[in-house]
């Protein structure tokens, strides 16, 4: 039967009110959820609400991701803690000069346990940073072994693998390294030089040359 109320607060580690934090009512199916947001005092209420197993999501920019079991009984005036998405700021130098470099592109990847050596790289998605100091601010999705990456023009990858903890901030500086020039000749499976081909792309990519050529297949050897 319908009629029940659910309603609360949500809140930091330290009692603060949290204003704008995403809450959905996720109700057992075919129930529809139904989501609202927090007030200034951090406040939220959904009614009516059938009286049946539900969970509350929680999401905001700032935030730990969170998932919670709504009880039976009481369901008003629940209070629920949420940890702050740790923070990586830093600084990128080049390691020739000892000067910033004011254009970058810097990621945070999660480490996988079940494959800790992954060759790891900035995400394809990664925004170009730009910062005449050579400052950053990246926030982790939540606390745990993560993988800094930055790179820049002309520069060579670097990897700093972070331990991150939720509602902390921590600072480092990356220093990155001159890249790698390389230059070669592309040849067809007879030897024979290719002047023409149509290229689509040449990229480093971490410690592997990619070369792909729209009417060409390279293999290995």
């Amino acid at each position: 039967a319908a009629g029940d109320v659910v309603s609360g607060k949500v809140v930091d580690t330290d009692g603060n009110p949290f204003e704008g934090v995403e809450v959905t009512v996720v109700p057992t199916p075919p129930t529809p959820s139904s989501a609202s947001r927090t007030a200034a005092d951090g406040s939220f209420r959904f009614a009516p609400v059938p009286r049946e197993p539900m969970r509350l999501v929680l999401t905001h920019p700032e935030l730990v991701f969170a998932n919670e079991p709504v009880p039976i009984a009481p369901r008003t005036n629940l209070r629920i803690v949420l940890h702050r998405r740790p923070i990586v700021r830093g600084r990128v130098i080049d390691a020739r000069t000892n000067s910033p470099i004011a254009e970058f592109q810097a990621g945070l990847v999660a480490v996988d346990r079940d494959a800790p050596n992954a060759h790891w790289n900035v995400p394809p998605d990664a925004p170009l940073l730009r910062s005449d100091d050579g400052t950053f601010a990246l926030r982790a999705e939540q606390g745990g072994t993560c993988m800094l990456l930055v790179t820049a023009a002309h520069c060579a990858l670097t990897r700093t693998r972070l331990e991150l903890k939720a509602d902390s901030v921590t600072t480092t500086e990356v220093r990155l390294e001159p890249g790698v020039v390389v230059r070669g000749s592309l040849r067809d499976a007879l030897g024979n030089p290719v002047a023409d081909a149509d290229r689509k792309s040449t990229r480093l990519n971490s410690s592997h040359l990619v070369i792909s050529y729209a009417v060409f297949c390279l293999k290995k050897k």
